[in-house]
């Protein structure tokens, strides 16, 4: 992966949701980039919930996903675990769940903008959904 694209999403990533770390105790964004899939992540960690981007180069694409750690350590499994219960769920999939139908106006031409640009849109409009949405992510509460 792209090592300037990698820093670029990372920037993007701590420009949107480095609130997480400053006003909620959340720890310091960790990348992760796997190149045989084209993927890289950044991820926030509290002690029970972890807030994760992830960047799909192949497709050009954004996703944030919230996931329920336990003691602060991220979930191994990638959205399911041994025991049937949901660890890892897409973030506008959880906010249907929670009954919310507008997501704000959709950004007309986006996978024609500069990834840049992408990063930004995406990921800002998303940390402006948690905080409306989310709260109890954002406070890292017990039981997400």
């Amino acid at each position: 992966m792209d090592a300037a694209i990698t820093k670029d999403f990372l920037d993007a990533c701590n420009e949107a949701l480095g609130f997480l770390v400053v006003d909620h105790g959340f720890h310091p964004a960790i990348l992760e980039v796997d190149d045989k899939i084209h993927f890289a992540t950044v991820s926030y960690q509290g002690k029970n919930a972890a807030v994760e981007c992830i960047f799909d180069q192949s497709e050009h694409w954004v996703e944030v996903k919230i996931a329920r750690g336990e003691d602060g350590a991220r979930p191994v499994d990638y959205s399911i675990d041994s025991s049937g219960r949901r660890i890892r769920v897409e973030l506008y999939t959880l906010l249907i769940e929670r009954g919310v139908r507008g997501f704000g106006p959709r950004v007309e031409g986006l996978s024609k903008k500069p990834l840049s640009d992408m990063f930004r849109i995406i990921l800002f409009k998303d940390a402006d959904l948690l905080k409306k949405h989310c709260q109890d992510v954002i406070t890292d509460a017990p039981r997400i």
